[in-house]
């Protein structure tokens, strides 16, 4: 069954559904596979930014990839790109990502209608944007995308076709870099909300013992698994599942809150 093992005399898995549904984890389908199906494989990509190794923060961590594949219960890639600071590389690194994720659809791993995630930080999200529109333009819509630090752009925009269940946007009113990395500085805000994403404004990060605070203040908070859980996971809409199969969200709300430390 590629992701777990049968034990035919048994009629149960020998490993538990990694969704964890229901009360009986070995089971297939709440023992009804003709009214239910199992999806293979269920995956989110994690983007980085702009030049990756120049600190050790520029990359997401470990923690932070086991902490999205708990959220999700389902496996996190690495959305890798060259990471340079210019509009070819941003294209080149979303063609790159939407070839990726096309060929795992194409793969056994995949069935019609599973979830695609992506996640990127900074300019890393304008990444995650553009492949969301190559999606969207082979049919296939983004269940939830997340944006964190990511300097909001008129040419790093969702299409009005591309079609996206949830776009979560982190912010905080400290993070110069992601205003200036817009193009302009203007009022506390600008460059740094969506418009029908659900922004969340997070206090602003105390990085006084992150080494890339000295470059980049209050923007490499990504790795943050405490500001995860505490701003974002409340945000994140998990489909609703019947036994063994999967569901889309709802739409999201548009939201602009401040959240309390």
């Amino acid at each position: 069954m590629r992701n777990r093992y049968y034990a035919p005399r048994l009629g149960r898995f020998t490993q538990k559904d990694t969704a964890m549904d229901g009360t009986n984890w070995y089971v297939y389908c709440n023992n009804s596979p003709i009214v239910f199906a199992d999806p293979k494989g269920r995956a989110a990509w994690l983007i980085h930014g702009t030049w990756p190794d120049f600190t050790p923060e520029g990359r997401w961590s470990e923690d932070v990839k086991t902490h999205v594949e708990e959220v999700f219960n389902e496996k996190v890639l690495y959305g890798d790109w060259e990471g340079k600071n210019n509009d070819a590389s941003r294209m080149a690194g979303a063609d790159k990502i939407y070839k990726d994720i096309k060929k795992y659809i194409n793969s056994d791993e995949y069935s019609p209608g599973e979830p695609i995630r992506l996640i990127g930080h900074s300019h890393g999200g304008n990444v995650a944007i553009l492949a969301a529109n190559m999606l969207a333009e082979d049919g296939i819509d983004v269940e939830t995308l997340i944006t964190v630090s990511t300097p909001a752009r008129k040419e790093y925009q969702l299409n009005k076709d591309t079609k996206v269940g949830q776009h979560i946007n982190v912010w905080n009113a400290g993070d110069a870099l992601q205003v200036f990395g817009t193009g302009f500085i203007s009022m506390k805000g600008s460059g740094q909300i969506y418009e029908g994403a659900d922004n969340i404004m997070i206090p602003t990060p105390d990085n006084s013992k992150n080494p890339i605070s000295m470059v980049y203040p209050n923007h490499a908070y990504q790795n943050n698994v405490g500001i995860w859980k505490r701003h974002i996971d409340p945000v994140v809409q998990r489909p609703t599942r019947i036994p063994g199969a999967s569901a889309t969200s709802g739409a999201s709300v548009n939201q602009n809150r401040p959240f309390p430390l």
